[in-house]
């Protein structure tokens, strides 16, 4: 009977985008064209660059650095499970990052719309941000375990279960006893019109204020709600990549 060492692939049910700069469907190493490997959503870096770091991955210079998906979105209606790798710069030009987003955040007439962010204002902070044009909430979470410092890389994932109506935060495969931020009736159908990584934008204008400075690994875009289990599981799976 064949035996299995080592960790666990990734969870693929359910997978409905990812981007790796790693990987060469995705991202062949030079020009501008950037391409999810599972649903064929199309982006454009505009002065991002590549770094082989960590087996590849996207470098923000903290400025005007953009990574723009917008062509052929994933459909998201209900629950829905987004994750992603990044590394930020221990001192931050701005005080509120970039992470993942949906293209059209903090946009007149656009609804279900969100903005995950890296919020340093009041220390180290993964900040959530989600709603309707002109109506958001939010939710600000410090990591203690670990605890976050400059030039290492961190594993993030946010659940939200449709059913409850809630965005349940993971750092690093737990959920570090956070509590849920409440979505009001809202889900994250906003990404069904494009995302932007490493930044955000408002009324589909780019904030240069909102710029990582830092890299971004995989991302990953479920269309279930992931369980604790298989968070950990896709941590575990590529820790060692990201030297953890």
């Amino acid at each position: 009977m064949a035996q299995s060492y080592g960790p666990k692939p990734i969870i693929t049910d359910g997978l409905v985008f990812c981007i790796d700069a790693g990987n060469g469907r995705c991202y062949p190493g030079s020009g501008t064209a950037v391409d999810d490997i599972v649903f064929n959503c199309t982006g454009v870096l505009d002065n991002t660059t590549y770094s082989p770091d960590n087996g590849g991955c996207f470098a923000f210079d903290g400025t005007d650095d953009q990574l723009d998906m917008t062509g052929n979105s994933p459909e998201l209606t209900g629950d829905a499970t987004i994750c992603w790798w990044f590394r930020a710069a221990a001192s931050q030009a701005s005080t509120h990052e970039g992470l993942v987003s949906s293209y059209y955040y903090w946009t007149s007439g656009k609804d279900n719309n969100f903005a995950f962010q890296w919020y340093t204002q009041s220390g180290n902070v993964l900040r959530l941000v989600t709603g309707n044009s002109g109506d958001y909430d939010t939710g600000e979470f410090t990591p203690n375990n670990p605890s976050f410092s400059g030039d290492t890389w961190f594993y993030v994932c946010i659940v939200h279960d449709d059913s409850a109506n809630t965005l349940q935060p993971y750092w690093n495969g737990t959920t570090q006893g956070w509590s849920t931020v409440a979505m009001d009736s809202r889900n994250l159908s906003g990404i069904n019109e494009g995302m932007s990584v490493g930044h955000y934008r408002v009324n589909g204008n780019l904030v240069t204020s909102s710029t990582l400075d830092g890299d971004i690994g995989p991302v990953y875009i479920y269309n279930k709600a992931l369980s604790a289990s298989e968070i950990m599981q896709n941590f575990n799976a590529q820790k060692t990549r990201f030297g953890l």
